[in-house]
């Protein structure tokens, strides 16, 4: 078959055309290789980074809330050893068995605070130091509250984790950020104190009249009839030492086993010249009070008698103002502040802000009378 010239012509141009076109391609192919190659950072190495922080990020905050989990039933272990408090008891302790009463006065705990202060001890002890990164810094100090039965945790601070560059331009890209927090099932029923609280008032009413040979009777016969579960040892004279069993077992760290939550106390059914000695009174335990903005409450320091009053809140913060002379301190929570109030040269009163409901406008205090000498610092405005 004849081709014709237009043909002939055609057919070279258009192998010439096409050679053109992929010359032109592999030329562009190859030029943005070089200005890839070249560049400070590969396309996707930024998010890789991002990416990096973010599982580490993770990490830490899985050791928090683990850290959590066994920081609660860690305290759900301690609260029963001391009997429903943090430390001891306002009525003393004997044998390490805090007393919930004596003839003039009743010392009952105040056991849901007191879960969270012990909560509180424990994860800062998990918190001190990250084990897989000692150097990145983990926050310690966390709002605790109890709904339904649940522990929710949130923290004050950020975690601040670094993003650092890699490859050929290595340094700081950013700082990821992020607010820890938790919620952690307590599978323990909290509300059995108040149970064995007002069954300690119904044996304090039967046998608190009793003679002195007959209140052992009294409290043994209460139990056998009333509480099979509590189990009484008579120390001294009028003053019993009480273990009540739960139905909880915890894994105690510093034991390595297993154990019952047991909750124990004592109770002081008459004042008794032979057992004060044995009493740990000590330093009396910090009053724990939930006040609503406005609430007041009545103290003494050296036979005067003053008040706290809550007078405002903010999100991490209380102002509250003490007299008879006024004083006004803002209280960050989880802060303590001591307060040299009759102005003396020494403290008087140390006031800790354990929490902040913003809805319900309520705010937990504790406070403690102190006598300690007020150390000033020679920076500038402080008298040396």
């Amino acid at each position: 078959m004849k081709q014709s010239k237009k043909s002939m012509i055609f057919q070279p141009l258009m192998v010439v055309v096409t050679l053109g076109i992929l010359l032109f391609a592999l030329s562009s192919i190859n030029s943005k290789e070089k200005v890839l190659a070249g560049s400070n950072e590969a396309i996707g190495l930024g998010q890789i980074n991002i990416l990096k922080t973010y599982q580490k990020a993770e990490k830490i905050l899985l050791y928090v809330d683990e850290s959590a989990k066994i920081s609660t039933k860690q305290a759900i272990y301690g609260l029963g050893q001391k009997g429903g408090y943090h430390t001891t008891s306002e009525c003393g302790s004997y044998l390490g068995y805090n007393i919930w009463n004596t003839k003039d006065e009743k010392c009952y705990p105040n056991f849901k605070e007191n879960i969270k202060l012990l909560v509180n001890d424990n994860l800062n002890k998990y918190l001190e130091s990250y084990p897989d990164e000692p150097n990145q810094k983990i926050p310690k100090t966390y709002e605790l509250s109890i709904h339904n039965n649940n522990l929710i945790g949130t923290s004050l601070e950020n975690i601040e984790i670094n993003i650092t560059k890699e490859g050929p331009s290595k340094g700081l890209a950013g700082i990821y950020s992020i607010k820890p927090s938790f919620n952690i099932n307590l599978n323990y029923n909290l509300e059995q104190y108040n149970t064995i609280i007002d069954n300690v008032k119904d044996l304090i009413t039967l046998c608190e009249g009793k003679q002195k040979d007959e209140i052992e009777d009294c409290v043994n016969n209460y139990i056998t009839t009333k509480n099979p579960n509590w189990k009484s040892d008579q120390r001294i004279e009028n003053l019993f030492l009480f273990d009540v069993k739960t139905d909880k077992k915890v894994w105690v760290s510093s034991k390595l086993i297993q154990e019952d939550v047991v909750i124990k106390f004592a109770l002081l059914f008459e004042d008794s010249s032979t057992i004060t000695t044995g009493i740990n009174k000590g330093i009396r335990e910090e009053s724990i009070d939930e006040l609503f903005v406005g609430d007041k409450i009545s103290f003494q320091i050296s036979g005067e008698e003053h008040t706290l009053s809550l007078v405002s809140l903010a999100e991490y913060s209380a102002t509250i103002m003490i007299n008879s002379e006024p004083l006004t301190a803002v209280v960050n929570v989880g802060e303590t502040q001591k307060i040299d109030i009759d102005k003396d040269g020494y403290y008087d009163l140390k006031i800790t802000l354990r929490s902040i409901d913003i809805q319900k406008n309520q705010a937990v205090i504790s406070k403690k009378t102190i006598n300690e000498k007020v150390v000033r610092s020679n920076k500038e405005g402080d008298s040396p």
